[in-house]
């Protein structure tokens, strides 16, 4: 008690200048009378008047009694209100110093166990509860939780980096955000950027479109520059700035070093490497070009084209415009060229047959006018001797002409020598002369100037 008395006469012997006291002397004295007045049962003082003393935080210091709180301005809390350990406090209302140990607490040593160091957001038993939570027990960490929310295909927890220039919308081109990693490089704690995330709008950002892309970079071997290896553009498409080598697309993780197989059974393939656009396919050997061996089927049957073994005799090439074999074989004696069908006679014991066959005409004059012509034929064989017919029909104003010697057609069969053939207008009934059917197979017969009407030509030789 004492000194407590002669720290207030201390007080009051002291003069100072008008206005509220600041001075940091006076505020010593006053922690010193608060504590032994804490430490005396709350004794309440009555101050002795001095010459110019006036006020503290607004409260006369002359007379007794409770002073009430200290406000902000001069060094105080502005509230009684005890502080919770760990919470973080901050200016309210009116400069008041508040708290929400519930939300925003902080312990350098955490909590308890593997607890954060920090958390902002609700601060219950489990620390997955809190909106953020950073560690440092086990390497610096931090935690983004979206909790005690309704799960949606919307929800989750959102990290946004956004870019808002004073007065201004971002324009096409500007970086608008950007995740670094990166490290120190020294003893003093100086760092440098590894790799990177960068996003940056394709369009000046408006109301209702704000089109943008993203890259990602790193920093090669040697340099300190961060460049740009992948960018992902507005329209979803990927842009490889180097080369594409050690990538996996759907397990695709390399270029192929091999060529491409040939032949085989069709298979989808379980290979992870892919071909160059150029690639170019190994010729297939087993398919032989002319005077090349190849092999037929399963039966390893080698063919020569060189030498057209195995029944390829005479074959030289195909017309591929017309579609016929550039010189006519036969078949059983009938010529053949590949354009039109043949019909042979049955294979039997007895000496007569009947049989159709069409005759292909050729230099054969045409003007089809309003109409047509198309061609048939009809033989018949007695032993060896064949009567046999041809037919050219004509319909609307269609007429043909045809020149002796020139003008030629196929037969069924090859004659055993030269005979005579006939030609007759059947629309008509006039003859128009006598042809010539050679030991070539081949009828030639008389002229006759163009005309209308179906015409028949008949003929019969020896096989």
């Amino acid at each position: 008690m004492k000194k407590l008395v002669a720290l207030i006469l201390l007080f009051a012997s002291c003069t100072w200048a008008a206005g509220p006291l600041s001075d940091p002397n006076v505020a010593a004295l006053i922690r010193e009378i608060a504590a032994l007045t804490a430490a005396s049962g709350n004794y309440q003082p009555t101050l002795v008047s001095g010459t110019n003393i006036k006020t503290l935080g607004g409260l006369s210091l002359l007379g007794s009694g409770d002073y009430g709180t200290l406000t902000a301005g001069y060094g105080g809390t502005g509230t009684s209100t005890t502080f919770t350990q760990g919470s973080v406090v901050y200016a309210g209302a009116s400069g008041i110093y508040t708290q929400d140990a519930n939300n925003f607490y902080y312990n350098p040593t955490g909590f308890s166990g593997s607890q954060p160091n920090f958390e902002l957001g609700p601060r219950l038993s489990n620390p997955i509860d809190a909106g953020f939570e950073y560690y440092v027990s086990s390497g610096v960490t931090a935690h983004f939780h979206n909790v005690n929310t309704t799960q949606s295909a919307t929800g989750g927890v959102t990290v946004g980096l956004m870019y808002v220039p004073t007065g201004a919308a971002v324009i096409s081109g500007n970086r608008a955000g950007s995740l670094e990693f990166g490290g120190s490089y020294n003893t003093s704690d100086n760092v440098g950027t590894i790799a990177a995330v960068r996003s940056r709008p394709t369009e000046n950002m408006a109301s209702g479109h704000f089109g943008g892309q993203l890259e990602f970079c790193t920093v090669p071997n040697g340099s300190t520059t961060c460049t740009v290896a992948l960018t992902i553009g507005q329209d979803q498409s990927g842009t490889w700035t180097g080369a594409v080598t050690g990538v996996s697309f759907n397990a695709i993780t390399a270029l192929a070093s091999s060529p491409s197989p040939m032949d085989g059974t069709a298979a989808v393939g379980t290979s992870t490497t892919v071909a160059r656009q150029d690639h170019v396919h190994p010729v297939d050997t087993s398919r032989a070009a002319v005077g090349q061996t190849m092999f037929i089927g399963t039966t390893s049957q080698a063919i020569n084209r060189a030498s057209a073994a195995e029944a390829l005799t005479g074959i030289t090439s195909i017309d591929g415009s017309a579609a016929k074999l550039t010189t006519a074989q036969t078949i059983n004696g009938v010529s053949f060229d590949g354009s039109a069908n043949i019909q042979t006679a049955t294979a039997n014991t007895s000496d007569y047959a009947t049989n159709t066959w069409t005759p292909v005409f050729t230099n054969l004059t045409v003007v089809n006018g309003t109409g047509g012509a198309s061609y048939s034929g009809t033989y018949t064989v007695i032993g060896n001797v064949v009567f046999w017919r041809a037919y050219i029909t004509t319909t609307g104003t269609c007429t043909t002409a045809s020149t002796l010697n020139t003008t030629h057609h196929t037969l069924p069969f090859t004659p055993a020598g030269n005979y005579i053939n006939n030609s007759l207008n059947a629309s008509t009934g006039i003859s128009l002369g006598i042809g010539l059917a050679d030991i070539s197979g081949t009828s030639y017969p008389q002229t006759w100037v163009a005309q209308q009407g179906s015409i028949t030509i008949t003929g019969w030789f020896q096989k």
